[in-house]
């Protein structure tokens, strides 16, 4: 879809308002029960808007949706049965409605990150394959930032007392995957590749609102 210039500011403060009242919420003792519940809405509503400022076909998001969202669930519920490749852990009842153990909302969570890394990632000089090898690291080091404050917050818990370190591991190589497709037929795209002329001109917006949220709930609550 096609926005002018004054739609994406729109959509962007839109994201920025989300994330910073859901961080200010979640590290304020009385407001956090109330905020932590919408966490399911907060991401459908981002990945709504996601959809709202893609600027390639809409069939290629939807797509990329059901390939990062598949392979997302797949590998998901294979660690809560198996325990591989992430290590044994288990999701809690915050992130809402699940399949074999693992929450819907995960599934969206990994096209998330998926697309809007990839899309930084695409919009570099590399070749496709280092494009998707820094979508991968993107995602594994956005990874290492979340893993406190969800544990804090209880979507989810691992056996162990500290983050297994095949967790990042499994989440570079899975993520890497991922972005294979998506950097190879370079989306789809006719355009050139420059800051302006992207996917989507939400994904950076989304991704520096993700890391604002998960570096002030960390900070604030003493992890």
């Amino acid at each position: 879809m096609q926005l002018n210039s004054n739609h994406i500011k729109i959509l962007k403060g839109i994201l920025w308002v989300l994330h910073i009242v859901g961080a200010a919420g979640t590290v304020y003792p009385p407001t956090r029960e109330l905020v932590v519940p919408l966490t399911p809405a907060n991401l459908i509503l981002s990945v709504l808007l996601l959809a709202l400022a893609h600027r390639e076909s809409f069939k290629t998001f939807i797509y990329f949706f059901v390939w990062a969202f598949s392979i997302g669930m797949i590998v998901e519920i294979v660690g809560v049965q198996t325990s591989f490749p992430f290590g044994e852990y288990s999701y809690g009842a915050v992130l809402g409605w699940k399949v074999l153990g693992v929450p819907l909302l995960i599934g969206i969570n990994w096209f998330m990150l998926a697309y809007t890394l990839g899309d930084l990632a695409g919009r570099t000089t590399y070749p496709p394959f280092i494009k998707a090898l820094l979508g991968g690291a993107g995602m594994a080091l956005l990874d290492f930032l979340i893993e406190p404050v969800a544990i804090h917050l209880h979507y989810w818990n691992w056996a162990s007392t500290t983050v297994p370190i095949q967790n990042y591991l499994a989440w570079f190589i899975i993520g890497f995957t991922l972005q294979i497709p998506l950097q190879s037929t370079n989306y789809g795209r006719s355009i050139s590749i420059s800051a302006k002329n992207c996917w989507n001109p939400l994904s950076s917006t989304l991704v520096f609102a993700q890391i604002l949220y998960f570096s002030v709930v960390f900070i604030f609550t003493n992890l």
